[in-house]
């Protein structure tokens, strides 16, 4: 009778004993994408998801978010760092011809540079907050799993597009022509120039306009895209833009205020 050594040599036992093994991590391999596809919550301030969004996988809605805010944020600093400096020039160039002029001529230049110096104030102060998210995001880097990064993403893409929101609003242009017709106002009964009062107020109003006008946009077209599912990738190179330019003679006469993502 043979024993049950001969009949199993050792090395067949081996082979045996790691079939389990082998197919147990077979499966786990399997499985991983199906684990790192897995759905993320969105989040509660981009209400119900569509089902497009809820069936992308949470690499696409992250990689869609940060290319969106990348590329958002090189508009907004552009537009917030030309009429900054723009208004701060224009406040120091009033300043700095107000003692040259007639005494009776100072008041317009000195009243001028304080309807400016509030303009350049209010682009130092309230900085666009994607350029801000930008930042807590580069200083936070990837921390947590891919869901919990996915969640601060669009918690960034929301409070950016709501502070572009409310840079539209319109309170934002009754509070403009307010200022500016403030200042007027000041310079026409505290000083009695009622007629460069008007035109400052007017001016003032008018670049005020511009100014919201010409205010980038690019998160709050972001959400709208992220919030319908359809996450296409940043195109290399794409770039929104802003500005004013000139409407051509066959058009008619003034400005056109335009852009492009």
């Amino acid at each position: 009778m043979r024993s049950r050594s001969a009949l199993c040599p050792p090395e067949r036992v081996a082979r045996a004993s790691w079939w389990p093994a082998f197919v147990v991590a077979a499966h786990v391999w399997r499985a991983a994408p199906a684990v790192q596809a897995a759905p993320c919550p969105t989040t509660r301030e981009l209400g119900d998801a569509t089902a497009a969004l809820a069936e992308a996988s949470p690499g696409a809605r992250l990689g869609f978010v940060h290319g969106r805010i990348e590329a958002a944020a090189k508009p907004s600093r552009q537009w917030a760092l030309g009429w900054g400096v723009g208004l701060g020039l224009l406040t120091v160039a009033q300043l700095a011809i107000a003692p040259l002029v007639e005494p009776e001529e100072a008041p317009d230049y000195w009243m001028g540079a304080l309807a400016s110096g509030i303009g350049a104030a209010s682009r130092a102060i309230f900085i666009p907050h994607v350029l801000l998210e930008r930042r807590r995001a580069r200083k936070r880097g990837r921390l947590g799993d891919v869901c919990a990064q996915l969640a601060e993403a669009e918690h960034a893409l929301v409070r950016g597009a709501a502070w572009e929101r409310r840079g539209k609003a319109l309170w934002q242009h009754l509070l403009s022509i307010a200022v500016n017709a403030g200042v007027g106002v000041a310079l026409g009964v505290g000083f009695g120039r009622q007629v460069p009062g008007a035109r400052i107020g007017a001016i003032g109003a008018t670049v005020g306009e511009i100014m919201i006008l010409t205010q980038p946009t690019p998160m709050m077209k972001a959400q709208v895209q992220y919030q319908s599912g359809v996450l296409a990738p940043t195109p290399a190179g794409a770039r929104a833009t802003w500005g004013l330019r000139p409407l051509t003679l066959r058009g008619g006469g003034g400005v056109a205020i335009g852009g492009r993502m």
